[in-house]
């Protein structure tokens, strides 16, 4: 066991040869806001309880010193909030329970705000779409006997009307969405399956020069393109920190969404030391003409 006194707080538990808190540790800061639990990398990642000097406490799951994964919110006056957090931010359902009531509610969280506060699914633009369907359709079914009793014209307006239908149906970019649509069931496949695939990291470089032709007015200046090249970052050992597919269940109450993913590598101080290594390696082996292109993905 060794205490650490750094200006981050004041640290009593496992560090790591480089100085960094890791495995298990607790931590007290200048404004007597605490934190035991779980470290890696010199930041909370884990399971840990961290109490605010305010005495708001949250026990859960950290990554990179942000709340992420399920976790338990206590406020002073007793509202409790239990739910996952991306990022630091509450997303999803949560089961909210207001001071001194017995029973939770039900609901959804998006970045830290509620976007629904009911059991059934159903938001007030839902049942506004709804209704304006049933009018358009009785509207519509009304117009074949007017246009029998009173005016043919209205048959062409219902025409319009149709071919507007089976041209939003079929056309417009709402229906080449829908077309892409993953079941649910197959959407918590595929997130597991990234989590579980190695990462892949590449150097890549295209090394180019600018070529000059013509004369005067005529005189052109375009880029010529030569040498290009590809190579993998080697590593030995890696760690997934995202959270688990079920962090996302809250996805089975909404009718349609789109979710976006995307890749975040934090890099160990030894890595960091690796790619440094192998990233000025392969620029100076490539490096083949006046100017290039570098990018690392």
């Amino acid at each position: 066991m060794t205490i650490v006194n750094i200006d981050q707080g004041d640290y009593e538990g496992e560090v790591d040869s480089d100085g960094l808190r890791v495995n298990v540790g607790y931590c007290r800061w200048s404004d007597d806001s605490t934190y035991n639990g779980d470290w890696a990398q010199n930041v909370r990642h884990g399971n840990g309880v961290f109490v605010a000097g305010d005495g708001t406490k949250f026990e859960g799951q950290w990554c990179n010193d942000f709340k992420h994964g399920y976790g338990i919110l206590t406020y002073p006056d007793g509202e409790e909030i239990r739910g996952f957090w991306s990022n630091d931010r509450l997303n999803g359902l949560a089961k909210v329970k207001a001071p001194g009531a017995k029973k939770s509610v039900t609901v959804i969280y998006k970045n830290d705000m509620m976007i629904m506060a009911n059991d059934t699914g159903v938001t007030t633009c839902d049942i506004i779409y709804a209704i304006t369907s049933v009018i358009l359709s009785i509207a519509f079914y009304a117009a074949i006997p007017l246009g029998i009793l009173n005016d043919p014209l209205l048959f062409i307006i219902m025409l319009v009307y149709l071919i507007y239908l089976i041209w939003s149906c079929c056309c417009n970019s709402a229906t080449r969405y829908i077309k892409n649509l993953t079941p649910l069931n197959e959407f918590f496949d595929n997130i597991k399956m990234s989590i579980k695939a190695d990462p892949i990291i590449v150097f890549h470089i295209q090394c180019y020069h600018y070529k000059t032709s013509g004369t005067g007015k005529n005189k052109k200046k375009r880029r010529v393109n030569t040498h290009r090249a590809t190579q993998p970052f080697i590593f030995s050992k890696w760690e997934d920190r995202s959270p688990p597919a079920e962090t996302l269940h809250f996805l089975s109450v909404l009718l349609l969404t789109r979710l976006h993913t995307s890749k975040t590598i934090s890099y160990s101080p030894r890595a960091k030391r690796e790619l440094d290594s192998q990233q000025i390696s392969f620029l100076s082996i490539n490096k083949r003409d006046t100017s290039y292109d570098y990018t690392l993905r």
